[in-house]
């Protein structure tokens, strides 16, 4: 799932800009967000019989809703919201990670974890849970329109913030990293999956 604006702009890639590294982050979150609180429906988006066995449910099974964003993106965002120290081995910068100084985040850079149905990729999103002799259809419209409604939420709860006195970027960080807690029950993490 890529999420592009009408003139070609990744929603989904962040750059050297503080201010579209701030937008990366929301969009970022959002969709983690989007698909952690609606992992039943997506689910349903994509049940079939074929499906629910497909690969003997060991390849990214429709079952479960997991999210997999990798060591490096969980790195980042793990200093940002916890103002923990960044680690060389994640990250290609020395210092800690900021908004203002987001790593490159390399293309493919992690194992490719087939056991999520719901994967970053650098640039963006796969939703593997969806049959390969399945229409996608049902899928994209049900994942727009969580993710519509989530982004919704989330300017409801900005604007609420600076209503009541906070700083438009304080408030965006403070509700994301609100976000990023609780959705942190649907993330599937590479050491898990080694034991």
């Amino acid at each position: 799932m890529y999420m592009i604006t009408n003139t070609g702009v990744n929603l989904l890639a962040p750059t050297n800009n503080p201010e579209t590294n701030l937008q990366f982050l929301s969009f970022f979150v959002n969709v983690i967000k989007a698909v952690s609180d609606n992992a039943d429906l997506l689910r349903a988006s994509i049940a079939s019989a074929g499906n629910d066995h497909r690969l003997g449910a060991n390849e990214a099974p429709p079952a479960i809703m997991s999210i997999f964003i990798g060591s490096q993106m969980t790195n980042v965002l793990e200093t940002i919201f916890n103002n923990k120290a960044a680690t060389k081995s994640n990250t290609r910068s020395k210092s800690a990670i900021n908004v203002i100084n987001i790593p490159d985040i390399l293309l493919d850079n992690t194992d490719r974890n087939r056991t999520s149905p719901f994967a970053f990729t650098g640039n963006k999103f796969e939703f593997r849970a969806v049959g390969s002799s399945a229409n996608c259809a049902n899928a994209m419209i049900v994942l727009n329109t969580v993710m519509a409604d989530q982004l919704n939420t989330f300017k409801k709860e900005v604007d609420a913030l600076i209503k009541k006195g906070k700083k438009k970027e304080v408030a965006i960080l403070d509700t994301l990293k609100a976000y990023y807690q609780s959705s942190k029950k649907h993330f599937v993490r590479r050491q898990w999956l080694q034991q």
